[in-house]
């Protein structure tokens, strides 16, 4: 589930997804990329 960019309701809402679809018996383990939030311009 690959977008340009991501409310926090959606990303929320991609969580749970995996985490309903994934067996139990798995650990998910999660890279989190951040950067955009960093990118605007400083005042």
């Amino acid at each position: 589930e690959c977008k340009q960019r991501h409310t926090h309701k959606e990303f929320l809402s991609f969580l749970k997804t995996i985490e309903k679809q994934t067996p139990k018996e798995f650990e998910i383990h999660l890279i989190v990329d951040n950067y955009a939030t960093h990118k605007h311009e400083k005042k």
